[in-house]
């Protein structure tokens, strides 16, 4: 009798370990190739689960976000009154745009202008923004409610560790 149990009870718990690790999971289990399709504007989307169809191109949106990234401080050590030469300055880096649901995967990315002047035709819905390249500068990470029409203002603050 054991000649029997011992094998039907290992080919059952293979046959549900099997199921659970191969059987369906939804779309957890669902990874799409890191490739990107640029934009006639010149930004890039990536491909999303489950279907792992490219994003749409911002460019058929009527709404979306615009705004400035700003360096600073650019001094070491700050004046009263504050030097003008050590302000803020406008900050040429990435930007990059996640969806409020996916804070991992980039939506759209783009880079901001020598001004730190940046803009994304977006459709409607809850945004978070990320700027930089590296870790220094540390730039700040905004949420932003895009409505259905016209375009959400934003700054991003980006901290350069001088003290």
């Amino acid at each position: 009798m054991n000649k029997i149990v011992i094998p039907l009870a290992v080919i059952l718990s293979l046959a549900i370990g099997g199921f659970w690790f191969w059987g369906d999971r939804g779309t957890q289990g669902v990874v799409c190739t890191m490739e990107a399709k640029q934009c006639p504007d010149g930004s890039y989307v990536d491909r999303v689960p489950p279907t792992c169809e490219f994003t749409a191109c911002p460019t058929q949106y009527s709404s979306g976000i615009k705004g400035k990234v700003m360096l600073g401080p650019t001094c070491p050590v700050e004046k009263i009154p504050p030097d003008p030469n050590c302000g803020e300055k406008p900050y040429e880096t990435l930007v990059v745009v996640f969806k409020k649901e996916d804070p991992v995967h980039a939506f759209t990315i783009t880079r901001s202008d020598a001004n730190g002047v940046f803009s994304f035709p977006l459709p409607p819905g809850e945004y978070t923004l990320g700027a930089g390249e590296r870790n220094i500068p540390r730039c700040d990470h905004p949420r932003v409610t895009v409505y259905p029409k016209g375009y959400a203002s934003i700054n991003i603050s980006c901290d350069t560790g001088i003290r």
